[in-house]
């Protein structure tokens, strides 16, 4: 797929929504260097028993990522798309992941972008939980609740 900078881009996914109402995460990472990334809620046109159209833009500067805007210089980038009932960006909240391929983005050459920060912004997620099941030999062996989802942690798995 080939994503131009400074437009509206749009593409069809071979997916339909199974959430109401569903909302498309975004997910680009920058191929040779994975933790540069951009993060949005597309804007989705669906049709009941029809594709998915999404539509997001790519700006020069000052991406707002709940109006579906990223910062991409040119390269090759990864597209993740998750599907999810909220308007988070933090993509390990979302259940199903959709789509996964690999885009150019053409155009005039830019600076990397700041990257876009889950837990920032009017979009849901933080203050949301995680759960971790910790298995050892594929036996469970613990699990830990009530994790914050935005919040740097370290945890330290002794094994006697």
């Amino acid at each position: 797929m080939r994503i131009e900078r400074d437009a509206s881009n749009s593409f069809t996914l071979a997916a339909r929504p199974t959430l109401t109402p569903s909302r498309w995460l975004l997910r680009f990472n920058r191929e040779n260097d994975p933790a540069t990334e951009q993060l949005c809620i597309a804007e989705a046109l669906a049709t009941e028993g029809m594709p998915v159209l999404l539509t997001f833009t790519e700006v020069a500067a000052s991406p707002d990522p709940q109006d579906a805007e990223v910062t991409l210089p040119p390269g090759q980038w990864r597209l993740r798309v998750y599907e999810q009932d909220t308007t988070s960006l933090n993509y390990s909240l979302s259940g199903r992941n959709v789509y996964d391929v690999l885009v150019e983005v053409v155009g005039a050459a830019a600076p990397d972008p700041d990257p876009t920060d889950p837990c920032a912004g009017s979009g849901e997620g933080c203050g949301e939980t995680l759960t971790v099941r910790i298995y050892l030999d594929s036996v469970l062996q613990s699990t830990l609740t009530g994790l914050d989802a935005c919040a740097d942690q370290t945890y330290n798995v002794n094994i006697a």
